[in-house]
């Protein structure tokens, strides 16, 4: 990344008025949902495993190495599990 561009992020950054929280951090097992949430959007981590991320109306994706997810205000969608074990995760 050139210095201009993380200036440009960075300007993009100090504009917003962002909150964050975790709500979960582990082993995502089976399939959880995510409802709209007002003015509310997500944020997934995707440390190690694999999962698959559904939303209505779209082809699924298959997350398969380590990611960041963001889903801005009124996303549905559903992360789901692929291994037994599943994969490690933050929610925010």
């Amino acid at each position: 990344m050139s210095r201009d561009s993380a200036d440009e992020i960075g300007t993009l950054l100090d504009a917003l008025s962002l909150q964050s929280s975790i709500f979960y951090a582990g082993a995502l097992c089976g399939r959880h949902d995510f409802h709209r949430d007002g003015n509310r959007g997500h944020l997934h981590v995707v440390q190690s495993g694999r999962l698959v991320i559904e939303r209505r109306d779209r082809q699924a994706i298959h997350i398969t190495r380590p990611s960041l997810v963001f889903f801005p205000y009124h996303a549905e969608h559903a992360l789901g599990a692929v291994d037994i074990d599943g994969p490690s995760v933050i929610c925010g």
